[in-house]
């Protein structure tokens, strides 16, 4: 519900963003994905490690990358096959990045300098890895051209997946 209230609002501020800001689809769907799908991948990813929270990185990626798949595919006419391997290097630079960036706002002379030249370290860092992701032959899916009603329908599963998961959530506790 809070998700639903903040798309709302910001699309009354400026409802030009809904249809015109891929950055913001992009999150929104990753945020739906977040939230309504992760529950339900933590069975099928069992057999990954919990060690540096791998497997709530998977879970977390997979889930993002199924919901921003129609935003992805519409937008640039491609799909990213190895993103959830360049997710376990990139995603956890990123709240230390977002750390730094703020500290970096402290009216602290030298300090805050210093914590945006960490931060700058961090994304280069970011970027460095999704260089090298993006380097490899065959990681994405090119040139995709999807017919308008394939997103329509492929959008309906998603929402039949969110109300199965919700009046039958204890039909996923057993998979895998």
């Amino acid at each position: 519900m809070a998700l639903l209230l903040t798309v709302f609002i910001m699309c009354f501020y400026q409802p030009k963003i809904l249809f015109y800001d891929v950055g913001f689809q992009l999150s929104v769907s990753a945020i739906i994905g977040v939230i309504w799908l992760v529950p339900l991948l933590p069975n099928f990813f069992k057999k990954l490690p919990e060690h540096f929270g791998v497997r709530e990185a998977v879970a977390l990626t997979i889930s993002a990358q199924i919901t921003t798949l129609p935003v992805s595919v519409f937008h640039f006419h491609a799909f990213s096959l190895i993103a959830p391997i360049a997710n376990l290097f990139v995603v956890p630079l990123i709240p230390f990045a977002m750390l730094f960036g703020f500290l970096s706002l402290l009216p602290l002379p030298f300090l805050s300098e210093l914590f945006a030249y960490i931060s700058f370290l961090i994304l280069k860092a970011c970027l460095f890895f999704t260089h090298i992701f993006a380097s490899i032959p065959y990681a994405q899916i090119s040139d995709i051209w999807v017919n308008s009603w394939w997103w329509v329908l492929y959008v309906f599963l998603l929402g039949f997946v969110f109300w199965w998961r919700r009046n039958n959530s204890d039909i996923f506790t057993n998979i895998a």
